[in-house]
């Protein structure tokens, strides 16, 4: 709602953010397994870390909705699937016993996360705005660097 009433867009328009950033995510996880393979799911995690945080930084200042397809919907989710990847695998690396139960903890923590942010996320844009949000957002993705 925030980004159709700034940039006088309708919500297809400002839908396609969080599409591009869902999408990309899903697409680029073969990279962060590339980079786990290469080096080691720390590695891809800093990197997914610093890209999705430095996304969230430019987006803050973004002045025309394509920024966003580009700062947060390219970018971010990115970062994200840098990030996603090594998290699963992960998983398999410290749980032999109950490895499908471990797996089923861990890939909740996606949904609970979306549950737990979005009044979190509303109350930040009350408080500072969008563009704030998306600072405070920033910072709290930097700590995984």
């Amino acid at each position: 709602v925030e980004f159709q009433s700034h940039f006088e867009a309708d919500y297809s328009a400002t839908a396609w953010v969080h599409s591009l950033a869902d999408c990309t995510t899903m697409l680029c996880a073969p990279f962060g397994s590339l980079i786990v393979n290469r080096w080691s799911g720390r590695v891809s995690v800093m990197l997914g870390g610093l890209l999705s945080s430095c996304g969230l930084l430019l987006s803050s200042f973004s002045n025309s909705l394509e920024f966003l397809y580009f700062s947060m919907g390219i970018m971010m989710g990115l970062g994200f699937a840098l990030c996603y990847t090594p998290a699963i695998v992960m998983v398999g690396c410290y749980f032999r016993e109950r490895t499908a139960l471990a797996y089923g903890v861990g890939l909740s923590g996606s949904g609970i996360g979306t549950f737990v942010l979005a009044p979190l996320v509303q109350s930040l844009i009350d408080l500072y705005s969008w563009r704030g949000a998306l600072l405070v957002l920033s910072a709290f993705v930097a700590n995984l660097c």
